[in-house]
């Protein structure tokens, strides 16, 4: 008998299924990641063998090489005749300081995913994966097409009385463990670009359902599970290893165990490698009660917002200052100033950059002052977080054209 068995005539869940996150499988099969994730995937397997999906929250890998992908697929292929259909999103380990292109094939190739984001039916339950469209260091990156399309995806949920579930790698600011400034000013990684988009779309749904990965914080943990206006939002924990805010980095493996009901949806913390349930982070969220929403969280945080910025003029004259007027800036975010047309990679030099960090975030303006430029076409680009390690990073944010002329 294993441990999700129903007693006879005990209600029976119309859907279970497992969620998982930040495997940071590497290429090293002995490593500690590794063998953590071939402890998650056997105690799922033993304790619910019946279940209808397990799914990953993106860092599948810790740097997205194509010797970790083979580990991972190594790992996964051991246990492919008793896992249940199996679903992935990319994290930004997955994504960040190499070749978008590269990265986003071998993860398409190795997880069988078709998309960065997605959409499933399971028993007549709506799951919504969301997946980062950008090679960024840290944060998320959600176009204006995937967050039009995940409002047609929960437009979708007219019933009234079912979940709807939403994965997806980086919390949102100010509300699970590990994603808020107010309590551990030096350790938050909340993260997505369009953070405010997302919470305003998540409201006007109020069966939405969020699990989110990225931190590591460990499960129980102030905030595993908090009640906002706009969702219900878990922290996952992490199969890797763990972060605690009394000692930092430690090891462990975490996640969880989901069971739907007509009336309920119950979240069950799981330790992987003891093979036991953690006794802080059992959740029950009702479907027939409305959200009591925690105090903490009634006035979201809408701070970080989709980036974008604006030039005061199309045309200047030779040595003009240039102002740009930005918003959604984060971490080491710059404005470089270009020829027209360039397509930026590592051997492209800017003309001019400045940082938003060095004039004020997440909005501002800053001046490209002594600029002495020639008359032509020339292009102001955002950059998301660090530099171009490749030709091929993804990080450009937006791009505004302006000419300079002689006076």
């Amino acid at each position: 008998m294993n441990d999700m068995d129903k007693d006879e005539g005990q209600e029976q869940p119309i859907v279970s299924f497992q969620v998982i996150t930040d495997m940071h499988i590497t290429g090293d099969s002995q490593h500690a990641h590794n063998q953590n994730v071939r402890a998650v995937l056997q105690d799922i397997t033993t304790t619910d063998p019946n279940s209808d999906a397990l799914i990953m929250l993106g860092d599948n890998t810790d740097s997205g090489r194509e010797e970790e992908y083979r580990e991972f697929e190594r790992i996964f292929r051991a246990y492919e005749a008793v896992l249940p259909a199996t679903y992935f999103i990319q994290g930004n380990h997955d994504v960040r300081w190499g070749d978008w292109t590269l990265h986003a094939e071998r993860f398409k190739t190795y997880t069988k995913m078709t998309s960065h984001y997605y959409d499933v039916w399971i028993k007549g339950i709506h799951f919504i994966f969301l997946g980062t469209e950008r090679g960024l260091k840290d944060y998320s990156y959600l176009s204006k097409s995937q967050l039009q399309w995940l409002e047609e995806k929960l437009e979708e949920d007219q019933s009234g009385d079912k979940p709807v579930f939403v994965f997806h790698h980086q919390p949102l600011k100010n509300t699970v463990a590990g994603a808020n400034e107010s309590y551990h000013e030096n350790n938050f990684w909340y993260g997505v670009r369009q953070d405010r988009e997302l919470k305003q779309l998540l409201a006007k749904h109020p069966r939405a359902i969020m699990f989110s990965g990225h931190t590591h914080w460990e499960l129980g943990s102030k905030d595993t599970m908090v009640e906002t206006p706009y969702a219900t939002l878990f922290h996952t924990g992490a199969a890797s290893y763990l972060w605690s805010e009394e000692h930092g980095h430690r090891s462990g493996s975490q996640g969880y165990f989901v069971e739907v009901y007509k009336d309920k949806v119950l979240v069950r913390g799981r330790d992987f490698l003891s093979s036991s349930w953690l006794a802080a982070a059992q959740f029950e969220v009702s479907l027939t009660m409305p959200r009591e929403v925690d105090q903490a969280h009634q006035e979201p945080d809408l701070t970080i917002s989709h980036p974008s910025f604006v030039l005061d003029k199309e045309m200047y004259k030779v040595g003009e200052s240039i102002q740009a007027t930005y918003s959604g800036s984060v971490w080491k975010d710059w404005i470089g100033i270009f020829p027209a047309g360039v397509k930026l990679g590592k051997s492209v030099s800017a003309l001019a950059v400045l940082r938003p960090c060095d004039f004020g975030q997440p909005d501002g303006h800053l001046l490209f002052e002594d600029i002495w430029l020639p008359s032509g076409e020339y292009e102001a680009i955002y950059v998301g977080e660090a530099e171009y390690r490749t030709e091929n990073d993804h990080l450009e944010l937006e791009r505004v054209k302006f000419k300079i002329v002689e006076g």
